[in-house]
C-alpha cells in the first residue's frame, strides 16, 4: 500500500503458514512483520528472537528493539502462545467449512453442425472443493485430440462451475462409444450416466448424474465418473 492524500501508511501484520494439518511448533511458521508505505520494513524472527532489517532506515529500530528486551520478548511470547491460540481456535471453528465436500452435477450433451461433425459437451457444475479433472474417452481409450474447455469457473454459491467440450468429425461418428470422464475427490464410487440412439438428431442432453450422499476425506485419492455417449 502506497501513500494515501499524501498521508505515509505504517502497516504491521502477522502472516502464518500452516504447513501440517495440526497447529504445533513443528507444522506451523509465524511471523511478525512492519512495512512501510507497501514495502517490507523490519520483522521479527521466532527461531533466534531477533529482528531482521529489510531496508538500511530500519537498522536503528532494530538495534533499539534488541538492545531494550522487553518488546521482543513480548512478541516472541505472542507468537508462541496467543497468537498461536488464536489460529487453532480459527480453524477448529471453521474446520466443517474447510473439510466440506460437494460432488460435481454432471451433464452430457451433444449438438449436430450442419458440416456433418458432432460437439459433445460435458458439464459439471456445484461441486467442491476446487480442483477437478475432466478429459474424453473413446472406446475405453483416452482421447488425445484437443478439447475446448471453460476452465473452473466460480458459482455465487462458493462452489465451482466447468465445462469441456469435444467435436466428433463425420468420419469419427461411426458406431464409437464416447465418454465423459470427471475425477473429484467427493466421488466415492464411479458413476455412469448413459445416453442411447445410435446416431444424435439436433440437440440432446440425459439427465444430470445425482450427487452422492454424505462426505468424505480430503485425502481419498479421486475416482472415475464415467458418462458415456452413443454416436
Amino acid at each position: 500500500m502506497g501513500s494515501f492524500q499524501g498521508k505515509k501508511i505504517f502497516q504491521r501484520c502477522h502472516p502464518a503458514n500452516i504447513l501440517g494439518r495440526e497447529l504445533d511448533s513443528s507444522g506451523t511458521f509465524l511471523s511478525f512483520q512492519y512495512a512501510y508505505d507497501g514495502k517490507d520494513f523490519i520483522s521479527f524472527d521466532n527461531q533466534t528472537g531477533t529482528w531482521v532489517a529489510a531496508v538500511q532506515p530500519a537498522f536503528p529500530q532494530k538495534q533499539r528493539w534488541e538492545t531494550s528486551k522487553t518488546w521482543s520478548q513480548y512478541v516472541q511470547w505472542f507468537l508462541q502462545h496467543e497468537c498461536l491460540e488464536t489460529l487453532r481456535s480459527l480453524l477448529e471453528q471453521g474446520r466443517a467449512a474447510l473439510e466440506q465436500q460437494v460432488p460435481p452435477q454432471v451433464l452430457v450433451s451433444y449438438t449436430d453442425s450442419p458440416d456433418g461433425s458432432v460437439t459433445l459437451s460435458c458439464r459439471a457444475r456445484g461441486f467442491y472443493p476446487r480442483p477437478i479433472h475432466i478429459s474424453w474417452v473413446r472406446d475405453g481409450e483416452d482421447v488425445m485430440t484437443e478439447t475446448d474447455s471453460s476452465g473452473i469457473l466460480p458459482n455465487a454459491d462458493g462452489t465451482y462451475y466447468t465445462q469441456s467440450s469435444l467435436e466428433i468429425s463425420p468420419q469419427q461418428e461411426d458406431r464409437h462409444r464416447y465418454a465423459c470422464r470427471v475425477e473429484h475427490g467427493s466421488l466415492g464410487e464411479p458413476t455412469l450416466i448413459w445416453v442411447w440412439g445410435s446416431q444424435p438428431h439436433g440437440n440432446h442432453s440425459d439427465g444430470v448424474s445425482p450427487a452422492a450422499e454424505g462426505s468424505v476425506s480430503l485425502h481419498i485419492i479421486s475416482v472415475t465418473l464415467l458418462v458415456w455417449v452413443f454416436v
